[in-house]
């Protein structure tokens, strides 16, 4: 709801069929990780305000259920081998398969964030990193072999991490050409700044 208001509703519906968002009680949202392969190797279960943004308690800490996996839920069913270890990689990996006509990608920290710049900027494939403990070697992996094929990526850090973000990516120059974006170091105003805004915020209007 909150994604047809700011974008057509079928343009909507398309991305998130591309990315195969789901759901879950309480109206919850499923970001699930999807390898280049087609293999699952997890959902994120996420509860989200009317706002589009994270749910909250009045003293801004997450909400109780806010944030779990579909693998916490499996493992209490016993339905999961024991020992079974969470392997994460990208949100949108899946879209790096395509061999024809590649797009240039653009990264980001968030899955919302991939999501609402897949709405808004269709001509690229947005893949989300879901933390940034996930920049290393065997997460970004698909990527170095598709930026052959489509030339540099072009990296969104969240306002506040652009530094951070260049530190982890550096060592891999050589194997993933990309450029990082100033875009929101260059217009975010000082509450943007202070509230760690992400180019999500941006591209729906938010500073």
């Amino acid at each position: 709801r909150f994604r047809c208001r700011r974008f057509v509703a079928e343009r909507v519906r398309k991305v998130f069929r591309m990315y195969h968002v789901g759901w879950y009680k309480e109206g919850r949202t499923i970001f699930w990780q999807i390898d280049q392969a087609g293999e699952v190797h997890g959902g994120k279960i996420m509860r989200f305000a009317a706002n589009g943004h994270r749910a909250k308690k009045e003293d801004g800490t997450p909400a109780p259920g806010a944030l779990f996996w579909v693998h916490n839920v499996l493992q209490r069913a016993g339905k999961l081998p024991e020992g079974w270890k969470l392997e994460q990689c990208l949100f949108g990996a899946h879209l790096l398969s395509s061999e024809d006509m590649p797009a240039p990608v653009c990264l980001v920290e968030a899955e919302k964030s991939a999501i609402i710049g897949a709405c808004a900027m269709p001509q690229y494939i947005w893949v989300a990193t879901c933390s940034k403990q996930n920049l290393k070697r065997e997460t970004l992996d698909p990527l170095f072999e598709y930026s052959r094929r489509a030339g540099a990526v072009t990296v969104f850090p969240d306002l506040g991490s652009r530094d951070d973000w260049a530190a982890r990516l550096e060592p891999f120059r050589l194997l993933l050409p990309f450029t990082l974006s100033d875009c929101l170091e260059s217009k975010a105003p000082d509450a943007a700044r202070a509230k760690g805004l992400d180019i999500a915020d941006y591209l729906v209007g938010e500073f």
